[in-house]
C-alpha cells in the first residue's frame, strides 16, 4: 500500500511538471488517481496526516486555516474526515468563510484567473424580505500588473446569502463580482442586484470550488 502511494505522489509531481496545475486539478479524476487526493492536493500533508489515521498538529491545521487560499478546503477536508472539531474557532465564522470562497472562485474564474493580491471586507449586507433575512458579505479585491484588471484598482465581490440555519461553511448559493472599480458602486445596491438577478433566479448553487 505505501509503494502504491508512493507511485501515486511521483505521478503527481512529474504530471504537475508537464501540465498547467490548474487544468490537472479540475479533471474530476486522472488515471487511477484518486479523486480525493487530487482535490486535496494542496493541502496534501494535511491529508496524508487523516488518511494515515492521525491527529495533525495544531500548528498544521493553523497554516491551512489561516491562508484564505486553503482555508474553505482544510474545513471540507475535515468534514470529509468528520474532523471537524479540530478546526481552528478563529477561523469558523462567515466572513472567513466567504472570503476563502471568494478567493476561490477567483482563481477559477475563466476571465480573473488569478488570486487577489489584496482583498478585505468591506460591509454586509441583510436584505429583509418578509420574514426571511438574507446576509450577503461583501469584499472589496485588486490585483497587481500585469494582470488586466490592475487598472481597475479595488473591486466588490459578493458572498451570499447566508439565512437563519446557514453554516459558515455551507456552500454559498452566489459568488460574484462585475470586476468593476468600485469607486462608483454602492455596496448594498450591488447586493440587491445579485439577490434579485441571480438567487431570486436560480436559488441554489451557483458553482462548487471542489
Amino acid at each position: 500500500m505505501e509503494s502504491y502511494q508512493l507511485i501515486i505522489g511521483i505521478s503527481v509531481i512529474v504530471l504537475v511538471g508537464f501540465i498547467n496545475y490548474k487544468t490537472f486539478f479540475k479533471i474530476a479524476g486522472y488515471g487511477d488517481l484518486p479523486k480525493e487526493k487530487i482535490k486535496f492536493e494542496p493541502i496534501k500533508s494535511l491529508y496524508k496526516k487523516l488518511v494515515k489515521e492521525k491527529v495533525p498538529s495544531d500548528s498544521l491545521l493553523f497554516k491551512y486555516s489561516s491562508n484564505p487560499e486553503t482555508r474553505e478546503l482544510t474545513f471540507q477536508l475535515l468534514d470529509e474526515f468528520g474532523k471537524t472539531s479540530l478546526f481552528p474557532k478563529e477561523f469558523y465564522t462567515f466572513e472567513k468563510a466567504a472570503e476563502s470562497n471568494l478567493i476561490n472562485w477567483l482563481y477559477y474564474h475563466d476571465d480573473f484567473d488569478s488570486f487577489p493580491d489584496e482583498i478585505e471586507h468591506f460591509q454586509s449586507v441583510v436584505i429583509n424580505s418578509g420574514k426571511d433575512k438574507f446576509n450577503y458579505h461583501v469584499f472589496q479585491f485588486k490585483v497587481y500588473e500585469p494582470h488586466w484588471a490592475a487598472k481597475n484598482d479595488f473591486m466588490f465581490g459578493i458572498v451570499g446569502p447566508f439565512m437563519e440555519g446557514s453554516k459558515p461553511y455551507d456552500l454559498p448559493y452566489l459568488t460574484d463580482s462585475k470586476f468593476k472599480n468600485n469607486e462608483n458602486e454602492n455596496p448594498k445596491t450591488e447586493s440587491e442586484r445579485v439577490h434579485e438577478h441571480i438567487f431570486l433566479n436560480k436559488k441554489k448553487p451557483t458553482h462548487n470550488n471542489t
